[in-house]
């Protein structure tokens, strides 16, 4: 996990001195992009231990309304309401914000909180890893992005992390399935 927190953190770095903003800005933003991450991994770990006996169609909406109830009242303590301009949106704007709001919130947090009850959640934490080199590549193919060879550098990290936790963990459960049903060679 911490390889693949580490991928993020290389992914986040190679924008911190481009783009729009102050240094200081591109930083926070880099700082919420690894919390994340961390707070996806803690909170799968988390939750795997101390598992809500409810469906998951209303755990994940209960985690949604309370995210969007917090976000909602963050924005409007900086002062959010004032700056929308629903006049001058983009079709990209709009186009990611119905993207977000089907794939990334109904359908994938929806298999996320599915994934926290059948599998070990360090397989369900690789949600939070995978996300920001979906978000890279798709800022890239649509939106028509810069991508550098740090930040492929990086989704190759991240990914190869992904592979080393669901690799690691078929061959540890299959090991300790085949040792509890063979306690004492030979078995045929």
């Amino acid at each position: 996990m911490f390889i693949g927190l580490a991928g993020v953190t290389l992914l986040v770095s190679d924008g911190l001195g481009q783009g729009a903003g102050s240094s200081k800005m591109n930083l926070i933003g880099a700082g919420v992009v690894l919390l994340a991450s961390l707070a996806w991994a803690t909170g799968s770990v988390y939750a795997n231990r101390n598992p809500i006996d409810a469906p998951t169609s209303m755990t994940s909406g209960m985690q949604m309304l309370a995210g969007g109830a917090l976000l909602l009242l963050l924005a409007l303590v900086m002062g959010d309401a004032g700056r929308l301009n629903l006049a001058t949106t983009s079709w990209t704007s709009i186009g990611a914000f119905v993207y977000l709001l089907l794939f990334g919130s109904l359908i994938g947090f929806t298999a996320y909180s599915f994934l926290l009850k059948n599998v070990k959640p360090e397989l369900a934490a690789t949600y939070g890893y995978v996300n920001p080199v979906v978000a890279v590549f798709l800022g890239w193919s649509i939106a028509g992005e810069a991508l550098t060879w740090k930040m492929m550098l990086a989704a190759a990290i991240i990914v190869g992390s992904v592979i080393l936790i669901t690799t690691y963990g078929r061959e540890h459960t299959v090991s300790a399935v085949h040792d509890s049903e063979c306690p004492t060679p030979p078995c045929a």
